[in-house]
């Protein structure tokens, strides 16, 4: 079955015209059900007919959608290198949460949290191997998610055909982007689909006089969760959380109603971090949790770019990706001028109650966005992904604005304005498409590597090992190695990452050139102590020309760290050196001879 799906793969790759042909099927059937919904709906009442009600069926659109991001990023998932540095080290992450799924025991993973990393085993509890495949196909799944919450939250707004409106520029971004620091699974993906999740149930309080207290409780799990994704994303939960439970206080409920909701929203919120604190409690790692989790991170922004720096150097941010930066600039232009146009033609008397609150609170969730991408004081593209909920529902608001005010003028005026919309929407997605060039950027050929890629040259002389399964330590950045050789890693942290951000910086090197200097004794000492306790069968050296970001011996060789040193020195033995990566293996195994395995 694996292997006929392949070979289908190859045959639509093996000709760009069945492949756009694919994604012009599946685009235009969603085109077709947006300019349905614009004929149909406003004629009044349900249309006659079971295939007519499918039409206008809110999941049809919902699978629509799915197919078209699925076509248009299907090449990407089967590529068989990494994209960005970070999708190995998060795989490899989960390689190691695998053998020991307590996170800060047996891991960490920097900037992001534990929900960052979870979700990499699912594909691996359903019978697949770790790969960055399966990475993508999550990080898919999360997208699409994100893209379901947008719309069914514009469904609580507006009428269908603006709502299936306002979602297509988010559909198309998210489907024709080609920037890899848009693709591949990042630590931003998990937040963005709890992010749409929470302004669903903040959509659903607004627009819903009750709801059960299940409901207000499992509201309140989704914000809290947040900030144990990724802490940069703390912020946005906040915003998302007050929000909720302004809605829940300002209901007209009675005053005991109120506050059972508002309380029991509360107890929702602290289900995540009473969890996570028992957790660590329980399994004795409460104070690594606290230093490589909130004590390094707030390290990590206090050692890049000052605020005003940051916010100077957005532009330049922005200028990564030039069709990121058209598609926001349309986003939030497009919102302005709808609710310019608005309020100059004096509709706002025909708003609902809640109506202008919509903006406003889109507005602050984008201003705090920006805050998140900005804070850290580095110029990370996949940060910018931060900004595509929040201008997103920017735009939705705006239009939820805009229908209001439709909806007060005659019929036939109504009907124009809102094919008028159409029109815009259509406009924007192919401007988007033209300017986005994705038929010449779009990788080709990646289900054929797929199938005949064999890894990297010391990848393979580390699987010839046959010790897959069992621990593996790895000096440097290179962390295609777990994922390659399927062997977790023996150490929960690392030593040279703390220079990442300090002693490799060409601006800092003459500062501090010793990555010794900005490393916490507490890393240093248990970075050794984990080699000592797992006692990998094999230790690599990655620090070479074919590695990431370290790539000079003299500096950041493992020589360089004495305790380390040592501890090779009595416990290991090297057996090969590829391409500048030395292979070192456990003094008490045999090396293998050529074409053997380690006894």
């Amino acid at each position: 079955m694996t292997s006929a799906i392949l070979k289908l793969l190859i045959w639509l790759e093996q000709s760009p015209v069945r492949f756009w042909s694919g994604v012009c099927i599946c685009y235009a059937f969603c085109i077709i059900l947006v300019i349905f919904s614009v004929v149909a709906e406003p004629a009044g009442g349900k249309p006659e007919g079971r295939w007519k009600r499918w039409m206008l069926h809110d999941y049809l659109f919902v699978l629509s959608m799915c197919a078209v991001v699925f076509s248009c990023r299907w090449p990407f998932l089967l590529c068989p290198a990494y994209f960005n540095p970070d999708e190995a080290f998060l795989s490899s992450v989960g390689i190691t949460l695998w053998h020991d799924p307590v996170f800060w025991r047996s891991t960490s993973a920097g900037t992001s949290g534990p929900l960052n990393i979870y979700p990499l085993l699912i594909p691996k509890l359903s019978g697949f191997s770790f790969s960055y495949a399966s990475a993508r196909m999550v990080g898919l799944l999360l997208v699409l998610g994100a893209i379901s919450c947008l719309y069914f939250t514009a469904r609580k707004f507006m009428c269908l055909a603006l709502a299936r409106i306002t979602v297509l520029p988010a559909l198309t971004f998210f489907a024709f982007a080609v920037n890899s620091n848009f693709i591949h699974y990042s630590s931003e993906h998990v937040s963005l689909f709890l992010l749409s999740a929470s302004v669903l149930t903040l959509a659903v309080f607004v627009s819903s006089p009750r709801s059960h207290g299940w409901m207000t409780f499992a509201a309140g799990i989704i914000p809290g969760a947040m900030p144990f994704a990724k802490s940069q994303s703390a912020p946005l939960g906040v915003v998302v959380g007050f929000s909720c439970l302004l809605a829940l206080c300002f209901r007209k409920t009675p005053r005991k109603n109120r506050l059972n909701n508002c309380v029991i929203y509360v107890a929702g919120a602290m289900v995540v971090p009473l969890f996570f604190f028992v957790m660590t409690k329980a399994t004795g790692c409460f104070e690594h949790m606290v230093k490589a989790y909130l004590l390094a991170n707030m390290n990590y922004t206090k050692q890049g770019m000052s605020l005003t720096t940051s916010i100077g150097a957005f532009p330049k941010l922005l200028a990564m990706s030039g069709t990121f930066r058209v598609w926001l600039y349309f986003q939030l232009t497009a919102g302005l001028l709808l609710l310019i146009f608005v309020l100059l033609s004096g509709g706002i008397k025909s708003f609902k109650s809640f109506s202008l609150k919509l903006p406003i609170f889109s507005a602050a969730l984008l201003i705090v966005a920006l805050y998140s991408v900005i804070a850290p004081g580095r110029l990370y593209p996949h940060y910018l992904l931060y900004l595509t909920i929040p201008s997103a529902l920017w735009l939705m608001a705006c239009t939820a604005c805009f229908g209001q005010w439709a909806n007060s003028l005659k019929k036939t005026l109504h009907i124009q304005t809102v094919t008028a919309l159409v029109m815009v929407g259509v406009v924007s997605v192919v401007s988007t498409l033209l300017l986005n060039n994705p038929a010449k950027r779009r990788p080709m050929g990646c289900s054929y590597k797929f199938v005949s890629y064999r890894g990297t040259p010391a990848g393979n002389a580390i699987r010839n090992l046959g010790l897959s399964g069992q621990s593996l330590a790895v000096w440097g950045w290179m962390n295609e190695l777990f994922i390659e050789t399927g062997m977790w890693s023996a150490t929960s942290d690392n030593v040279l990452g703390f220079s990442w951000v300090r002693t490799a910086r060409p601006e800092d090197k003459d500062i501090l050139p010793n990555y010794l200097d900005v490393a916490p004794e507490y890393f240093k000492n248990l970075y050794i102590a984990d080699l000592a306790k797992n006692k990998p069968p094999v230790f690599v050296d990655a620090v070479s020309p074919q590695g990431f970001f370290y790539v000079d011996r003299l500096l950041y060789g493992h020589e360089t760290f004495p305790p380390l040193a040592a501890f090779i020195k009595n416990d290991y033995h090297i057996i090969t050196e590829v391409d500048g990566v030395r292979i070192y293996i456990r003094n008490d195994l045999q090396s293998p001879a050529s074409g053997d395995k380690a006894q």
